[in-house]
């Protein structure tokens, strides 16, 4: 009989993908650091969008974080393709 339940199998495979995307989100922002300088404002609002994401993706944020880089005349950066 197996020493561990479906259940407990699933919970640590669901573990071990969120540490994975974890990690490989800190490599890319990683790697972009250090491929570029970036505008003072650029990085205040990456950080905020961190905070809102944080924070549960409140819509109010969200709106306010969008006026901010409308103000600021920051481009949202194009979707990622996935392979």
């Amino acid at each position: 009989m197996p020493s561990q339940t479906v259940a407990e199998l699933q919970a640590e495979a669901d573990k071990a993908q969120r540490n994975l995307k974890a990690a490989q989100d800190a490599a890319a922002a990683e790697a972009k650091v250090k491929a570029e300088p970036r505008a003072p404002q650029v990085v205040i609002s990456d950080l905020l969008e961190a905070i809102v994401m944080r924070l549960g993706n409140r819509p109010e944020l969200k709106l306010l974080l969008t006026e901010l880089k409308a103000a600021a005349h920051i481009e949202e950066p194009a979707p990622a393709a996935h392979a």
